[in-house]
Order: C-alpha cells, then sequence, then structure tokens
C-alpha cells in the first residue's frame, strides 16, 4: 500500500489487491482505497514510458492483519466499501497435519466427529462451498449477504476508528434529543480526550467539519451563538 508515483502501473489490469500482512500500528491511507476501488480516472506512470491518461481501474481489496488498523482521513467514503471480519477465536493447538488431512494423504482425526480415521479429499467440498456463496451473491445482485454479527462488528469498528465517534457514542447520543453550543460540545470533547489518554484530539474547526458526515446532528445558527442539535437514531 505504499504510495508511489509508479504504485497505479502495478495495480492496472488486476481484479483483486491482497496484503495478507498487515503491520501493527498501520494506518490505511483512504485515498489510496478511494482511487483504485473507485472506478476513477488517473494517470498511469511506468518507469521510463511515457504517461497514459485516463485510465479506470477497479480493484477487490482483502488486508489481513494480526492488528487492529485504522484509516487515515476518517472513514467517510470508506464506510459503503468496507466489510469488517475480526477472527476472535485462536487455535490453542494448530494441527501441524491439517492440510494432509485435508487433501486426502493422512486420516482424519478426533477433530472430525464420525468422519475419523477415514482418509478423503475434502477440496471439491471446499470450492462447492465457495460457488455456492457465489451463486448466493449473483442471486443477490452482486451484494455479500452479511450476518448479522458481522455488521455489528463493523459497526463497532467504525465507532472505534476516531476519537470524535467514540465520544459522541459514550457522551453524547446517549442523551438525545440535546443541543449543545458548538464551542462547549467543542470543550466537552477535550475533556473527554484528556479523560481516556486520547493523544492529539482534533482542533475546533477540525471537529467541526467531522460532526458534518454524523446523520444524528444538524448544525443550527442562533442569537446565542451556533448550536448542535443532537436527535436520537431513526430506527430508536
Amino acid at each position: 500500500m505504499e504510495e508511489s508515483r509508479f504504485s497505479s502501473a502495478s495495480l492496472w489490469g488486476s481484479k483483486v489487491f491482497l496484503d495478507d500482512d498487515v503491520k501493527a500500528n498501520t494506518t490505511i491511507p483512504d485515498d489510496f482505497v478511494k482511487t483504485y476501488t473507485g472506478q476513477k480516472s488517473i494517470t498511469v506512470e511506468r518507469k521510463n514510458q511515457n504517461e497514459v491518461k485516463g485510465v479506470k481501474i477497479s480493484v477487490a481489496m482483502y488486508l489481513i492483519s494480526n492488528h487492529k488498523f485504522t484509516v487515515s482521513g476518517g472513514t467517510e467514503g470508506i464506510e459503503r466499501r468496507l466489510i469488517y471480519i475480526p477472527y476472535k477465536k485462536k487455535i490453542k493447538k494448530p494441527d501441524v497435519f491439517l492440510k494432509d488431512k485435508i487433501i486426502g494423504k493422512r486420516k482424519k482425526g478426533d477433530e472430525s466427529g464420525t468422519s475419523a480415521g477415514m482418509k478423503f479429499d475434502e477440496r471439491a467440498a471446499i470450492i462447492g462451498f465457495a460457488m455456492r456463496g457465489l451463486d448466493l451473491m449473483i442471486k443477490n445482485d452482486y451484494e455479500f449477504i452479511m450476518p448479522t454479527w458481522i455488521d455489528r462488528e463493523r459497526e463497532q469498528w467504525l465507532i472505534n476508528s476516531s476519537s470524535i465517534t467514540q465520544f459522541l457514542h459514550e457522551e453524547i447520543y446517549p442523551l438525545a434529543p440535546n443541543f449543545y453550543l458548538c464551542k462547549d460540545l467543542h470543550q466537552k470533547y477535550i475533556d473527554w480526550c484528556k479523560d481516556e489518554g486520547v493523544k492529539n484530539p482534533y482542533g475546533r474547526n477540525n471537529f467541526y467539519e467531522k460532526l458534518v458526515f454524523e446523520e444524528q446532528i444538524e448544525r443550527r445558527h442562533g442569537k446565542d451563538g451556533d448550536k448542535f442539535i443532537i436527535s436520537k437514531k431513526i430506527d430508536e
């Protein structure tokens, strides 16, 4: 994901971008995701060759990591592109012979239940599961059918991705409907950041700009100063 003037050339003609080892404390560049998943017209430049203008690149991105990561510039615009799947269960005793058992070179163990002691190739069944999933996605107009728990995890990740959204969901939204003078709401945010040990909180102007993307917040002008009107969620 490292950006360079030649990075687009490596993605030209690709359908998939895979980073299977995103490092700890990595911040995913939002402009990288938006540019290469959104069919935008870009200029492709290769070393020692003439640049090509008007190229449209759109790849499916898969980012895998042992650590949580954040998105630079916030999650606006990334929200509708993102499917966040956490793997919380850990394998306590990895089976070093698992691959051989799957492809039928070694007998199944007790973990296979009634199939323990048998030897057969599971790859056809695995491909069958994948094809079944593809068939369901096609029937659903090429949209993934997400389990409820993944939607919940995705929403929580989006909340935790920014100190502002964390502050709003912990301190402000539970008290809705309500209103605050703009400067007072920012001061509450600053105080919350100090209590939570959040480094580099947003300044007032950036704070106000981020709130524009919050569906439950509306800014109104008043004689005693601008206010942020906080409403309840529509589905509550």
